[in-house]
């Protein structure tokens, strides 16, 4: 984890990526093959986290 980081920032950023919102916007509205997504939503996660 990236220092400086609270349980409580690591909590917020886990929770936006993972909401199903981001999911229907990127996937279901804008036609984001799954792969992609799955793909970006890693990369995000660990970037904003480590």
């Amino acid at each position: 984890m990236r220092d400086g980081l609270t349980l409580d920032e690591v909590a917020d950023v886990l929770w936006t990526y993972i909401a199903v919102e981001l999911y229907e916007l990127l996937v279901l509205r804008r036609g984001w093959p799954v792969d992609r997504y799955a793909d970006w939503i890693g990369r995000a996660i660990i970037n904003a986290l480590c």
